[in-house]
């Protein structure tokens, strides 16, 4: 849940015929502008609109109801092992220029190249050492930072080709953040994983069971007077 929003994933086949459909979506869209297309979902109880101008939205196909949000999840925030937030969008687009940048990534692979000829060419009383016991860093060492962009209310921190963390930028963040170095305390406040990605595989084989009833039920004074007669259609 964020801001009152529970965020549901779709299963596999879904999210691949989704993402299908938004491809062809922006070739059409070059040579037309208002371009939109429609894909059944959850059992083909749903329809998601995909618009070339607008977000998508999910719309149920028997009944009405208000259409809910549809959120393309290619970033997420990792609160806990079970709780994965996706980003909004415009947060996702500007993760995903500054990870795919050329520079800082092969600076990054350069120095792990380095740190690896590096031990491999200790001599063998080092690398014994090093096997017996790995190094400890200091509270006070800082972590070496690849790449760095600002969203909003925060920095995206990459400390590895896949270690990215989110760190806020308020004015509360930063006092604590400066108490606990003051006292040696090196974990940021306010500091959560970002990954690429969702946590399980989008599989095709991954679907929504096919619709086998459909119920009506009537409400009101009907559900008094049918009763009867709605038993008898649904048993």
């Amino acid at each position: 849940m964020e801001n009152g929003k529970i965020w549901r994933p779709f299963c596999g086949h879904d999210s691949l015929n989704l993402e299908e459909a938004r491809t062809i979506l922006l070739q059409e869209a070059v040579a037309c502008p208002d371009a939109e297309r429609e894909v059944e979902v959850m059992g083909n109880m749903y329809i998601v609109v995909l618009h070339s101008k607008e977000s998508p939205t999910l719309k149920p196909i028997y009944w009405e109801a208000k259409p809910c949000p549809v959120l393309r999840g290619s970033w997420f925030e990792v609160i806990s092992s079970e709780r994965w937030l996706p980003l909004s969008q415009e947060e996702a687009d500007l993760l995903e220029e500054a990870h795919t940048r050329k520079d800082w990534r092969e600076r990054a692979r350069a120095d792990a190249s380095l740190t690896d000829w590096a031990n491999s060419n200790r001599s063998p009383d080092a690398n014994n050492e090093r096997r017996g016991a790995a190094p400890q860093k200091s509270q006070s060492q800082n972590t070496v930072v690849l790449n760095q962009v600002s969203c909003n209310g925060y920095e995206a921190v990459w400390t590895g080709e896949n270690d990215i963390v989110k760190i806020k930028t308020d004015l509360t963040s930063k006092l604590l953040n400066k108490v606990g170095e003051k006292v040696g305390i090196s974990q940021q406040y306010g500091a959560t994983k970002l990954t690429r990605g969702y946590k399980e595989a989008c599989l095709p084989t991954r679907t929504s069971p096919p619709i086998g009833h459909l119920v009506f039920v009537i409400h009101g004074i009907g559900q008094n007077m049918d009763a009867s007669d709605i038993v008898k259609s649904t048993s």
